[in-house]
């Protein structure tokens, strides 16, 4: 039988921490070899107290055990049309 992957997304810093998989995921992503802040969940937690700033995080596991992680941040800037214009990852 195949194993399956399931992706976590996280767009508010209060689901990640209540989630039961948060501390792996921040031993996931405070010790992974490649890793760094931008990557890190104190980044996202930075990101999105800065204005025009959306950061999310995405999470593959496959039962309990992280294969990876992405975390990035939607920036716009302005409101209404010019929000949506301007907007980028």
């Amino acid at each position: 039988m195949a194993k399956r992957m399931d992706i976590h997304q996280f767009t508010c810093i209060e689901e990640l921490l209540d989630h039961p998989l948060y501390q792996a995921i921040r031993s996931f992503t405070d010790n992974h070899p490649q890793g760094g802040f931008f990557q890190s969940i104190p980044f996202y937690q930075f990101s999105r107290n800065l204005d025009e700033s959306k950061p999310f995080l995405l999470v593959a596991t496959e039962g309990e055990r992280i294969l990876g992680s992405v975390l990035g941040t939607i920036q716009s800037n302005g409101n209404g049309v010019k929000s949506w214009l301007s907007r980028r990852i």
